[in-house]
């Protein structure tokens, strides 16, 4: 009764409850897994979901560790509680003992799945072993065609080891899944930067924008305009940022140079400047 109680506060998102019933029954059943495996998923759910001091929500990411490690005591072959002592270990960052366990469950598990390449790849990601991280996610691809995350992690696998063929299609096959995710948007505008495809990126930018306005488009979108030579689209584009940014020391500097190249232009500002001359704004983001 008390295990089921605590299950229905977990399903009402009544977290604090849940944990104290799921306390409460572990100190009946001691040797029994269920009650350490949800009060570890209950400590897990409060901490990502409520608002908490980051050094709260270690320690809470470290008691549901614990509860897990005695759930493991109670039942040592469930994979199913050892790949959530996997996830826990990413969230901690230790991604050493996240991948040993992963590797473990991969191995042990009767059937392949893509969210435990998925999780291991994101491991080897995090340590900048790009290539372990793209033969994980390109397995969790293989496993499930849709997974939107394997796509993304790949892709931005593939930019930094610069295989941009791979995450130019990673990140088109992202925008035919999430065409409404501005951050799609983005990556594939920055992409397109990085090869000089200006014009294509600028369309990128807008289209991230023009689904949810975004300063980090606009900025990204200015930079564009700077590498085209369309100095006054640049100058709106960055006018627009300090909008509602408007204490971006960067965007102001930028903003000051594009005017003074401007007067100095005679009001033409046709003169090129590198889109990555300026030193990245506090708008900027992933790749």
């Amino acid at each position: 009764m008390v295990l089921c109680q605590g299950l229905k506060c977990l399903s009402n998102t009544e977290y604090e409850n849940a944990i104290s019933f799921f306390t409460k029954c572990s100190q009946k059943l001691p040797n029994n897994r269920d009650p350490y495996l949800l009060r570890a998923i209950a400590i897990v759910r409060y901490a990502m979901h409520k608002p908490i001091k980051p050094k709260t929500k270690t320690k809470m990411l470290k008691d549901a560790k614990r509860d897990l490690n005695k759930a493991m005591q109670n039942s040592a072959k469930d994979y199913n509680v050892l790949y959530l002592r996997g996830l826990i270990n990413f969230a901690l960052h230790f991604f050493y003992d996240a991948i040993s366990d992963l590797e473990t469950v991969i191995e042990k598990s009767e059937e392949a799945s893509a969210k435990h390449y998925l999780a291991r790849g994101r491991c080897y990601a995090c340590l900048s072993m790009f290539k372990e991280a793209i033969t994980d996610l390109s397995i969790a691809i293989n496993l499930n065609k849709d997974l939107l995350d394997a796509y993304l992690n790949r892709g931005k696998c593939a930019y930094l080891i610069g295989d941009t063929g791979l995450a130019f299609m990673d990140f088109q096959k992202l925008i035919v899944i999430e065409p409404k995710n501005p951050m799609v948007h983005i990556y594939a505008g920055n992409l397109l930067m990085t090869t000089g495809s200006y014009e294509d990126a600028t369309k990128a930018f807008t289209n991230a924008d023009n689904i949810h306005k975004s300063s980090l488009a606009l900025y990204q979108r200015g930079r564009c305009n700077v590498a085209l030579n369309q100095m006054a689209e640049a100058l709106k584009d960055l006018n627009k940022v300090l909008e509602t940014a408007q204490n971006d020391k960067v965007a102001i500097a930028d903003r000051e140079c594009l005017n003074a190249l401007k007067s100095a232009s005679g009001g033409g500002a046709q003169r090129a400047v590198p889109a990555g001359a300026a030193e990245q704004s506090s708008v900027s983001g992933p790749i």
